[in-house]
């Protein structure tokens, strides 16, 4: 089973979120800001993250290469609510390989963009 870790400011959003995924069969954390991220992170060995762009202290790009850097393997999602992406994709492109899913999401898009962001071995 696949480990996910959420990460959202909003709590609400990152719990809903985390029932959503639970409900397709994966295990998984929230993190509401970058202190929750990081002690979860260093006691946890996660499969995906799946991170707010606009996080207060630590944008999500640099929670994501944190990610990496602790956690090689790991797979990447990052949400928007964004109406302009041009930023967004610019900065997608200058890392590693990362999928992208808009707020607001169904149940739907959010399984579509798990299976194809973790490898076939832990998509359930």
């Amino acid at each position: 089973m696949a480990r996910i870790l959420v990460v959202d400011d909003d709590a609400a959003l990152a719990e809903t979120c985390s029932r959503m995924l639970e409900t397709l069969g994966y295990e998984t954390a929230a993190a509401f800001d970058t202190g929750q991220f990081l002690d979860r992170l260093d006691k946890y060995k996660f499969d995906l993250l799946i991170s707010d762009i606009n996080m207060p202290d630590l944008d999500g790009f640099m929670s994501c290469r944190r990610a990496v850097a602790l956690q090689p393997d790991i797979g990447i999602i990052m949400m928007t609510g964004q109406v302009d992406l041009d930023g967004v994709v610019e900065e997608i492109l200058k890392s590693q390989p990362f999928h992208l899913i808009r707020k607001p999401f169904t149940l739907e898009m959010l399984k579509e963009a798990v299976e194809k962001a973790l490898p076939q071995t832990h998509v359930c």
